[in-house]
């Protein structure tokens, strides 16, 4: 019995209902571990996609497509793009396609490991960058670089937290409640906004509720971490 590992494949795409791609830059001999994608939307307007390779390794296969899809039928559209490569060992890929001058509103990028090793460790990282909150920063987000910004930047938030607050000279206040009251304000704070709006109030038996007038109101709406 042979022992032999199953290739293994992660898609992943970007699509919006507007075209939005202008140029992409394919992994290739001169880049090995970088795909960069670039687009602009209204809303987002210029923007850069970089797809990261942190494992250098014979063993995988970078394939991508753009195309014009709609959203709710881009797993059919995918799965027709698919084709079976010819090696001893099967598996499927993106068509290879080349990059046209037409106006795309999707792009896929497929990476597939032909035969993984219990021993070697792969990952990759998706940077997105934005022109206009581009400050000239000198490496991109992205492993080491990536770590040491973290561990500033909670340094950073932990001292002007603690400069604001001082709960550590509060009566009652151990390690474990101050983490609570960081988290929770870090959770919070995000959200810290006016939204404005009109109220819908209903008696209990009020089948059609009242609309009240327009009002802004300052809350703060939890969001994930």
């Amino acid at each position: 019995m042979l022992n032999r590992t199953v290739p293994i494949s992660l898609f992943f795409y970007f699509h919006h209902d507007l075209p939005w791609i202008d140029e992409i830059s394919s992994i290739s001999t001169q880049s090995l571990d970088l795909l960069t994608v670039r687009g602009q939307t209204n809303e987002l307007e210029g923007f850069t996609i970089k797809i990261k390779l942190n494992t250098n390794t014979n063993q995988l296969i970078a394939r991508t497509l753009t195309d014009v899809f709609q959203l709710e039928r881009i797993h059919e559209n995918l799965l027709a793009k698919l084709v079976t490569n010819s090696n001893e060992q099967t598996h499927v890929l993106l068509a290879e396609q080349p990059f046209k001058d037409f106006e795309h509103n999707t792009f896929f990028i497929q990476l597939t490991l032909k035969q993984p090793l219990a021993n070697e460790m792969f990952s990759f990282d998706i940077i997105y960058q934005s022109d206009s909150s581009n400050n000239g920063r000198e490496q991109d987000l992205t492993g080491f670089y990536f770590n040491e910004e973290i561990t500033r930047l909670q340094k950073q938030f932990d001292e002007r937290f603690e400069n604001i607050f001082q709960l550590k000279t509060k009566q009652n206040m151990d390690a474990k409640k101050i983490q609570f009251a960081k988290s929770t304000l870090s959770n919070l704070i995000g959200g810290v906004s006016y939204f404005t709006g009109k109220s819908l109030v209903a008696k209990a038996n009020q089948k059609v509720p009242d609309e009240y007038w327009t009002a802004s109101l300052y809350t703060a709406v939890p969001s994930r971490s």
